[in-house]
This record gives C-alpha cells, sequence and structure tokens, in this order.
C-alpha cells in the first residue's frame, strides 16, 4: 500500500509522517491510538527546542501548501497567534476585545498549568513544574511564528542528504552536514 500511494514525499523535510497518515487515511486506512510505546527525542538545549518548533510550524504549512491537507491542531498554534494579535489591537478600543482576549488567556494558562503537572507528574520531575507553563506558551507562539513565516515564503526547495550511500532525508542545504542545522 505504501508504494501504491508513492511511500513518503522526499520533499518534506519534517511532517513526512503526518502528510503519509493523510494519504492512507484518504485512501481508506483505518488507524487504532495506541499509548503503548511512545518516543520522543529532545533537544538538548532551549535554542534546539525553539529551532524545532520553528521549523515544525514552518513544515506543517509547507505541507499543507505542497499537498493541501493539514490537521486543525498543526494550525492552531498559527491561528492563536493571529487572533491573539487581533484581539490585543481591537482591545484598545474594544471592552469586548479586551474580556475575550482575558478569556481566552485565561484559559490557555489553565491548561498550560493542567498539562504542566501531569509532565511533572508522569516524568516525575517536579522540579521542572514552575517553568514548563512558559515552556508551552514559548514553544506555542514559535511554533504559531514559523507556521506565519511559512505562509509568505516560497516552500525550500530539497535535496537528498546521503549518509553511507543510503538517503535518509532532505535539507534545504546542499551541504549534508548542514542537515541538523535546519529549522
Amino acid at each position: 500500500m505504501l508504494l501504491e500511494l508513492g511511500g513518503l514525499d522526499e520533499r518534506l523535510v519534517r511532517n513526512q509522517d503526518t502528510e503519509l497518515v493523510a494519504r492512507l487515511r484518504q485512501a481508506g486506512v483505518r488507524f487504532r491510538l495506541t499509548n503503548a510505546v511512545s518516543t520522543y527525542v529532545a533537544p538538548s538545549t532551549l535554542r534546539g527546542l525553539w529551532r524545532r518548533a520553528w521549523g515544525n510550524g514552518a513544515w506543517s504549512v509547507w505541507g499543507w501548501r505542497l499537498h493541501g491537507r493539514c490537521s486543525w491542531y498543526h494550525l492552531a498554534p498559527m491561528v492563536s497567534l493571529i487572533v491573539g494579535v487581533g484581539l490585543l489591537i481591537l482591545s484598545i478600543w474594544s471592552v469586548g476585545a479586551r474580556f475575550l482576549l482575558a478569556a481566552l488567556v485565561t484559559v490557555y494558562l489553565l491548561l498550560s498549568i493542567v498539562s504542566a503537572g501531569r509532565t511533572t507528574l508522569a516524568t516525575r520531575s517536579l522540579w521542572a513544574l514552575p517553568l514548563l507553563p512558559f515552556m508551552f506558551i514559548a514553544h506555542h507562539i514559535i511554533y504559531g511564528l514559523g507556521s506565519l513565516t511559512a505562509l509568505f515564503r516560497g516552500v525550500p526547495r530539497t535535496v537528498p542528504v546521503v549518509s553511507d550511500g543510503n538517503c535518509l532525508h532532505g535539507t534545504s542545504k546542499p551541504d549534508c552536514s548542514a542537515s541538523s542545522k535546519i529549522g
């Protein structure tokens, strides 16, 4: 089935899996979510985390532009950023906009605090509890800025990255060593 659908789109540096799942679903494949296996490799620095967030946001939009499909939750940070800035500007003149902005920010902060609590309990990292809400906020803002930026930039041309003769993934720079530096 993967070969029939064309496999992974090698033009995408990121989100190849998301795009492939969308094509598989369109072809009638049903998926079942399980939490039995979970893997996440976090960047070792905040700068690396922010670069990943920006790149994931940008590639969500670029994948959408290439294939015409994207999950709503990949666009949610960008839409939230646009709505938030719009409400902030409108709040200069409108009490209703101020109230709506305050309500949305309050709900988001509460959800961030709940998510931080769940994360610290799951990882037994109580020391991270006061930091995580701010990390979530920064992550979503940077992801949204990456998506917003990608709306106004063309999709980068990618070339294969070759390592020991095996094509691994694409990069927008011809220097293979730069693949780990792509945002």
